[in-house]
């Protein structure tokens, strides 16, 4: 069964979940006020929950008939359950991302190939590059070869 903020009382637990730092927190609420109307534009009923975490004390206006809510990339939930399944959403968001890398590399690598035979600009910026690099390289062989002459020469 879960449990809704308007049911939350002083003492219970309060999971935080951060999205971010991919951690979970247990927080133990402190205070909550009786459902009342948010100021907030569109608010609604909501419940003003105090919770103290790591000795640090917030308080979250939370909509009475939520069971978790999310304040930027953070998720507050008096149910395990629920942070787990965020977890378990962020998991399966991050595996998704990742099958999709290659996808990603394929489509730079086809996209550089079309820039460079359609936009003359891109083009003369990738001829202009390998000139440079050309340059480059070619100074480091002669670099080389003077330091081994000069090293020939001291012997």
């Amino acid at each position: 069964m879960t449990m809704l903020f308007k049911d939350v009382k002083q003492g219970y637990p309060l999971y935080i979940f951060d999205r971010n730092n991919v951690s979970i927190k247990t927080g133990s609420v402190t205070a909550v006020t009786f459902p009342h109307i948010s100021t907030k534009p569109n608010g609604g009923m909501v419940v003003d929950v105090t919770v103290t975490i790591d000795g640090a004390t917030q308080q979250y206006e939370i909509r009475d008939t939520s069971e978790c809510a999310y304040v930027g990339t953070t998720m507050l939930s008096p149910n395990i359950e629920s942070v787990l399944n965020e977890v378990r959403l962020l998991r399966a968001q991050s595996e998704e991302a990742i099958k999709s890398v290659d996808k990603h590399k394929e489509n730079i690598s086809k996209c550089t190939t079309l820039l460079t035979e359609f936009d003359p600009v891109y083009k003369e910026k990738q001829a202009n590059e390998q000139r440079l690099t050309n340059i480059e390289n070619s100074i480091e062989k002669l670099t080389n070869i003077l330091e081994k002459m000069n090293t020939n020469k001291l012997i």
